[in-house]
């Protein structure tokens, strides 16, 4: 561990050929596969970035702001009112959805299940057991890595079957899935533990931390318009009741900055 600023900026500036941290991440491998973007170094890792790059570029996220709204708006809708409730497993469900349908997925049984897969996997990836390599196996076909290995195996054959039905039809999409079935610059293609491997990646970086992201963020603009209302209140009734010369607030009297919604956030609560 270390926080030296220059210490920092020397790994980052480092070479690939003298830190690896594909090597530092191969605890992740049960889970997002060999083949993945985070587990390679040097020049594979440079060869499998300049695949990806092309579907998870600006305009091709761009391209996916409609579907990312619409999904938001469904799932605001279903939101209770009037009494609280957990943010963050509501944002883990949004974001799951969000990057299986932008891969490829329609909805369907198969978008249903490979969504309860995709949960027990990353749940697993979060426990304990993920983190301990000597409960890496089955007792007598239970436990946390059983049940782990089980919904992998389901979950691949959801994510294998739509690659082999995409590419049987040759139907070109608007989506990741077919930007990663577009041929290799010397006119290989990438094989389905490659496809399967880098969506698990994008499910694994995207999905947890994207939902944590949102819940905090949430939370603040609450904690901020609880503040400011409360702030609203108390400069009204001081306004009404003293007759005291105003003074200079001092920083902790000071009002927040309580910005106004704009006319379509507005609109659509």
């Amino acid at each position: 561990m270390i926080s030296d600023p220059q210490e920092i900026e020397q790994v980052f500036k480092a070479p690939p050929d003298v830190l690896h941290p594909g090597e530092g991440a191969h605890i992740l491998e049960p889970i997002i596969g060999r083949h993945s973007v985070i587990l390679l170094d040097e020049d594979p890792h440079l060869e499998q970035r300049k695949l990806l790059l092309p579907a998870f570029h600006g305009e091709r996220m761009r391209e996916l702001t409609g579907l990312m709204e619409e999904l938001a708006e469904r799932e605001v809708g279903t939101w209770p009112t009037g009494e609280p409730f957990e943010l963050h497993p509501r944002f883990q469900a949004l974001t799951l959805e969000i990057i299986l349908r932008a891969f490829g997925f329609e909805v369907g049984e198969r978008l249903e299940t490979l969504k309860e897969r995709a949960t027990e996997i990353l749940d697993f990836g979060t426990s304990f057991a993920s983190l301990n390599q000597h409960l890496w196996r089955s007792f007598g076909g239970r436990g946390p890595w059983a049940r782990f290995v089980l919904a992998r195996e389901a979950a691949d054959e959801l994510v294998y079957a739509q690659i082999d039905e995409r590419r049987r039809s040759g139907e070109r999409r608007d989506d990741v899935l077919s930007m990663l079935l577009e041929a290799r610059p010397d006119g290989s293609e990438m094989s389905r533990a490659e496809i399967r491997d880098e969506l698990l990646t994008a499910l694994t970086a995207g999905h947890e931390t994207t939902a944590s992201e949102l819940a905090r963020h949430s939370s603040a603009s609450r904690a901020s318009r609880a503040s400011c209302g409360a702030s609203t209140k108390r400069s009204t009734r001081a306004r009404t009741t003293t007759t005291s010369p105003p003074r200079s607030p001092r920083r902790s009297d000071a009002a927040p900055y309580c910005p106004k919604p704009s006319r379509d956030s507005s609109r659509r609560r």
